[in-house]
């Protein structure tokens, strides 16, 4: 990869980041590797993060980087086993697990609530895991009640409509969770 690829993936990287992260000033202390991935540094809300790489050897050299650097705690090399996906390095906690399922399935909840602590855990902001959540999930039900029908596409249509034109939602996400608890005050965890 040469300069130009990786400062456009560094930048590429930097407006995820910038567009999610609750903390921003983590990305002072973010890491451009080689190929111009970002590293953002556990911290704060951040409990973690993560890099994908081609193999060990690149893991290996990823790891000698960053164990220099403060906020990247608990390195490790995790491979896929999915040749679709790739091998990671990760820092910090332990990602949040699924839930067990029940009948061999998980419930559109479950995966709800399971979104919602993997955006906690990589410190995005209740904004951004709540937008993800809308989008995300009704989508999902509008194919469920009608699969294949227009009212599904209408329906991803409107969001990204309304996405686009940084329409606030009514409720802000603790008001939200609040409310899909029944009234209950407290945040899933």
């Amino acid at each position: 990869m040469d300069d130009r690829e990786a400062s456009a993936r560094s930048a590429r990287d930097m407006k995820y980041f910038i567009a999610r992260l609750d903390d921003r000033k983590l990305l002072k202390a973010a890491v451009v590797l080689e190929d111009g991935t970002l590293a953002v540094p556990a911290g704060g809300k951040r409990h973690g993060g993560y890099v994908c790489v081609s193999g060990i050897a690149e893991a290996r050299a990823v790891i000698a980087l960053l164990e220099r650097e403060p906020g990247f705690p608990n390195l490790r090399y995790v491979p896929s086993h999915d040749r679709e996906v790739a091998h990671n390095v990760r820092w910090g906690d332990k990602l949040p697990r699924l839930p067990r399922r029940l009948r061999g399935m998980y419930t559109m909840e479950q995966l709800a609530k399971h979104d919602i602590a993997e955006g906690r855990f990589y410190g995005y902001s209740d904004q951004v895991i709540f937008e993800h959540i809308r989008e995300h999930f009704m989508s999902r039900i509008a194919n469920i009640l009608m699969p294949g029908a227009a009212f599904a596409d209408e329906l991803r249509t409107a969001f990204k409509k309304a996405k686009r034109r940084k329409v606030k939602p009514v409720k802000t996400f603790p008001a939200w969770v609040a409310a899909q608890q029944g009234g209950q005050g407290s945040r899933p965890s």
